[in-house]
């Protein structure tokens, strides 16, 4: 805003020129404008890496959320796996059943109930990845009842020797089992039946 300076600070300037003498009026500063484009420019556009950078924080840890799950579902999933484990027509109950990829990785598992069921997990999930699998078998149970004080004196032989296999012992192994099974992305067809003899 202008501001018109003191009385004191204006000297007017007289000129004496023959009989005239001609009285000039006191020289005011100039009077500063600031000139004002009153036409908006129209905001820039935004790149979107921009604008989820100045989101709030909460929309930036949704898109991020949105993003990792989408990349977690383009993975193979679990599908549904059972079957039943029998020794000559009877089931097996507390059998471990294991079922090792071929492709490898790490082996599937599952134990059987008192009329020999049992579902595959992996990784603590229920159900197995489709592919082809090498399967192990393992049943044992105590000779006698051991009490826990006498378990921690016992040797690991004194404990081999309380135990009996419930099935041939060539079925401990993927190599001498000779059993296999294909999971399918079906799961109707993932049932699988071992009838040992």
């Amino acid at each position: 805003m202008f501001q018109p300076p003191a009385a004191d600070a204006i000297q007017p300037l007289s000129v004496v020129t023959g009989t005239w003498k001609i009285v000039f009026p006191p020289t005011l500063p100039p009077i500063s404008r600031t000139i004002v484009n009153s036409r908006r420019q129209p905001p820039a556009r935004l790149h979107w890496n921009a604008r989820i950078a100045l989101a709030p924080i909460a929309v930036r840890l949704g898109v991020i959320i949105s993003l990792v799950a989408a990349g977690c579902d383009s993975g193979p999933k679990l599908v549904p796996a059972s079957g039943t484990v029998t020794l000559k027509n009877k089931p097996i109950p507390a059998a471990d059943v294991i079922f090792v990829p071929e492709a490898g990785g790490a082996p599937v598992i599952g134990r059987t109930d008192e009329q020999g069921q049992f579902s595959l997990t992996t990784d603590g999930k229920l159900g197995a990845y489709a592919g082809a699998y090498k399967v192990a078998l393992t049943a044992v149970r105590q000779k006698r009842e051991v009490d826990e004080a006498e378990a921690v004196t016992m040797t690991n032989a004194q404990i081999a020797a309380n135990h009996e296999s419930l099935i041939p012992i060539k079925f401990n192994n993927t190599i001498s089992s000779g059993l296999t099974a294909t999971v399918s992305d079906n799961p109707a067809e993932n049932e699988f039946t071992f009838q040992l003899k």
